[in-house]
């Protein structure tokens, strides 16, 4: 039986959450024949296969890209002819064009739809994209997602739930060695790094040189619903002796890298652009707790989330109609608070600043957490499972 992966764009043009869901599957499934289908990250450039990380990629031309779409011919060509009838097609949504291909049936075999989140980038095409979507839903034999949340704040999900299959997300057996490595030195909820190595002005300590720093991190792409300037303006307001480290690139850094000069933050926060896996765990190491500040459902899961929880850290997330605060529960491994509130942000960012008992506290929950519900092992062996059931449409 083969799988067919369908996606946007793969590594390495992509790095996001759903190219790593789709390297786990791939990962986790390698006695089985497989290929993953998507298109180059640049207009123009010639279709092209390669192999990544031992799996087959075939990366199709685009000849134009719209509202962040890639579109391309060979895509639903391809998207037909190397499918099999006997195997199951994976669709990651979401990608409007394979949503296109569904609708002139350019697949073949069980189709999979893999709800990462929702559509809510596409506001201004969602009355002309909605009914697309919804055709893809009733063709699709399971749709898998992450979480309840992510049924629950869907306007779609919930009529076609009977469908659904429950898989949270993984990260990497390397990176939660490396986190069990962390704990097992340094404890929960504290940082790994003097102040002199932790690349911020060693000046920004509240007029108190001994003043104990606090590490705040942000990981992820730096987009429009992540709140990174939210988060800029909470910590304005907070002490001298908080610093922050950007942790990822995006069209939106040069913005964020604008407003921190603009509010006089320089000496306190830090821009690391795009980092490698090895790199990103360093940065993990350095902080005292993770802040994930979005302010839009766009915002599904975040795998970044675990990363973090893995070695031990606090997670301060938002309460979103989505699978974010399933990942990291308030009171257990970190605090939740309402997306888009400064006030509420500000007393949760001091809370667990002011406090080593409640990192500690947090940070345990948080690593048995993702021991718990997060390995790599769980997350196959959850496909699997739903895999071998008969699915029907």
């Amino acid at each position: 039986m083969k799988l067919t992966h369908l996606t946007k764009i793969y590594f390495p043009e992509n790095g996001g959450g759903i190219s790593q869901a789709v390297e786990t599957i791939a990962d986790g499934f390698r006695d089985m024949d497989q290929e993953v289908i998507c298109c180059q990250g640049v207009t123009g450039k010639e279709k092209s296969e390669d192999v990544y990380n031992g799996i087959p990629v075939l990366r199709c031309k685009q000849f134009l890209d719209v509202a962040s779409t890639p579109f391309s011919f060979q895509f639903l060509r391809e998207m037909k002819r190397r499918s099999a009838k006997d195997g199951i097609t994976i669709y990651n949504f979401p990608y409007p064009l394979c949503d296109i291909g569904i609708l002139f049936h350019c697949y073949k075999g069980k189709l999979v739809l893999w709800w990462h989140c929702d559509f809510v980038s596409y506001k201004r095409l969602a009355p002309f994209y909605r009914p697309f979507v919804k055709h893809s839903l009733k063709k699709a034999d399971m749709i898998l997602v992450s979480s309840d949340g992510t049924i629950d704040g869907s306007d779609l999900l919930p009529q076609f739930r009977e469908k659904c299959l429950k898989v949270p997300y993984s990260i990497s057996d390397e990176h939660l060695k490396a986190g069990q490595e962390f704990v097992e030195k340094y404890g929960y909820g504290v940082s790994a790094c003097a102040d002199e190595e932790s690349g911020i002005s060693s000046n920004a300590s509240d007029g108190n040189a001994n003043a104990e720093r606090v590490h705040i991190l942000f990981l992820g792409r730096l987009v429009w619903y992540k709140g990174g300037d939210l988060l800029l303006r909470v910590l304005k307001g907070l002490p001298d002796s908080y610093d922050l480290t950007f942790v990822g690139g995006g069209p939106k850094q040069e913005e964020l890298e604008a407003l921190t000069a603009e509010l006089g933050l320089s000496n306190r926060v830090r821009f690391t652009g795009m980092v490698s896996e090895e790199e990103k765990r360093e940065e993990i190491k350095k902080s005292d707790f993770l802040v994930l500040p979005s302010t839009s459902e766009a915002e599904s899961f975040a795998i970044v989330q675990i990363e973090a929880m893995a070695f031990g850290k606090p997670v301060i997330n938002t309460r979103l109609n989505s699978g974010v605060p399933y990942v990291s529960i308030d009171g257990e491994s970190g605090i939740t608070v309402t997306p888009g509130s400064e006030e509420e942000l500000y007393e949760a960012i001091k809370t667990l600043g002011e406090s080593e008992e409640l990192r500690e506290k947090y940070g345990r929950g948080a690593y048995d957490r993702v021991q718990k519900e997060y390995t790599r092992e769980k997350m196959i062996a959850r496909l699997k499972d739903g895999f071998e059931i008969p699915l029907s449409r």
